[in-house]
């Protein structure tokens, strides 16, 4: 039985239930032959089950994005964080205490 989703999509519960997001953390990296597997049973039109891999490779591509802009903004709090790395050892003497 299909249910109408948001975004005018119809596919059958089963394929949507397989096709859900994943929660955030999880490492599962899905390819698409396993996604063409469950699609294939459902005898969906070939412009739905386009559809489907449109939407799924887009999200990806979002997440990837995501993954990204939060990296580069480690790097640069990393960045302005290392100025504070101490230039000599503590307890010696001071350069300009030197004879």
């Amino acid at each position: 039985m299909a249910t109408p989703r948001a975004g005018g999509t119809d596919l059958p519960d089963a394929v949507f239930w397989e096709l859900r997001p994943t929660p955030a953390g999880s490492d599962k990296l899905v390819e698409l032959s396993p996604i063409l597997d469950s699609l294939a049973p459902a005898e969906l039109h070939p412009a739905t089950t386009e559809a489907a891999l449109d939407g799924y490779a887009e999200a990806r591509l979002v997440g990837l994005r995501a993954a990204l802009a939060i990296l580069a903004f480690l790097a640069l709090v990393a960045l302005f964080l290392a100025q504070r790395i101490p230039t000599r050892q503590p307890g010696a003497p001071d350069a300009s205490t030197r004879a």
